[in-house]
């Protein structure tokens, strides 16, 4: 658990030395879904055992990074995911856990709290059970994951937040899929889908559907939802995301340009099951954390190779990249965030 001044230093850290404050850790490829908008469970890494997760830990501790998702694929398949918890809590991490919600039980969720786990995320891109079966490519999705944000609410102390992919398929649905999540005392976290730009660039992580995609018609309604949201926010309904980052989804949908100042490589990256390590999970890996990381890391050729993979990326709209950036470098979202947290503690949101 991190303390307040611990916090404070890591984002000095990062914004004035390029420290790396947030780490996607990737545990597994594996994933009992086959979403549209994924290329992940296409993939067929080998996963790092206990042990060679546990060294990364300590070279992840020795660069002073804050924050760990542990993500896949589903790791909730990892029969070691309560130890893999419990490792990286011991180190003295804050983690959150992001999993589709289908493997959730009473069982594993008691598992993972004890292992020391107080932040989840959950995901749900509609309330329309057929077209979630259709996204997810299997059955009854929605009622598992509901499920599994009941369970998550009786035993998580932390944020339990809802991660919504903002499509063509579920724009018009966004302010009821806020409503039923604020419903269940979770947060809902409204990110745009991220897809490659047609079927024949098929990316490292992620994929493509037409269906997924929005036409310039469809912007009076995307237009109306985000005012609506914007309401939401204000009037305390739990909203994760910035109000600078949901103006930026906005400008994003209006103008398909989506490029920023980012720091991939540096404030955050990615580590594979593998162990192979990249600025973020639209690259391959530039090579991996069990070789001579602490000394690739800080090298001028890697300095290189990220600058040159990022000159090269049109940008993203990823919710996790561009908050971690402005929570390090825009006051006011720092302060919203607080905001967030007391609501919290002291049970304020809208009722």
């Amino acid at each position: 658990m991190k303390t307040a001044m611990e916090m404070a230093l890591g984002l000095i850290r990062a914004k004035y030395f390029s420290a790396p404050f947030y780490v996607h850790f990737y545990v597994t490829e594996r994933c009992n879904l086959q979403c549209k908008m994924c290329n992940i469970w296409k993939r067929k890494s080998k996963e790092m055992i206990l042990k060679e997760i546990e060294q990364s830990a300590k070279i992840l501790k020795g660069l002073k990074a804050q924050h760990i998702v542990i993500t896949g694929g589903e790791p909730l398949l990892r029969p070691d995911i309560s130890d893999i918890v419990m490792l990286l809590n011991d180190y003295g991490f804050s983690i959150r856990l992001q999993t589709n919600g289908t493997l959730v039980s009473e069982a594993k969720i008691k598992a993972l709290t004890k292992a020391g786990l107080q932040n989840i995320t959950i995901s749900l891109d509609t309330l329309d059970q057929r077209k979630l079966d259709w996204i997810c490519g299997s059955k009854d999705i929605l009622q598992k994951v509901e499920q599994s944000l009941d369970i998550a609410a009786e035993y998580m102390k932390g944020f339990i937040v809802v991660n919504i992919a903002v499509s063509g398929i579920n724009i018009s649905e966004l302010p009821d899929i806020i409503r039923f999540v604020h419903s269940k005392g979770a947060y809902a976290s409204i990110v745009p889908v991220h897809l490659q730009p047609d079927k024949s660039d098929q990316g490292f992580c992620y994929g493509y559907h037409p269906k997924m995609l929005f036409s310039k018609e469809a912007l009076p309604e995307i237009e109306k939802v985000y005012a609506e949201i914007m309401k939401m926010k204000t009037k305390a309904y739990r909203i994760i995301n910035s109000r600078k980052f949901l103006k930026v989804s906005l400008d994003y949908f209006r103008t398909g340009k989506y490029s920023w100042n980012c720091r991939a490589g540096e404030r955050f990256f990615v580590i594979y099951p593998d162990g192979g390590v990249a600025p973020c999970d639209i690259f391959p890996p530039l090579f991996n954390i069990k070789s001579n990381f602490l000394e690739r890391f800080r090298s001028d050729d890697y300095s290189e190779s990220v600058r040159h993979l990022r000159e090269g990326c049109s940008g993203c709209m990823i919710g996790c990249w561009r908050e971690t950036n402005l929570f390090i470098d825009d006051w006011a979202t720092r302060m919203e965030q607080m905001q967030l947290y007391l609501r919290k503690k002291t049970g304020t949101h809208h009722q």
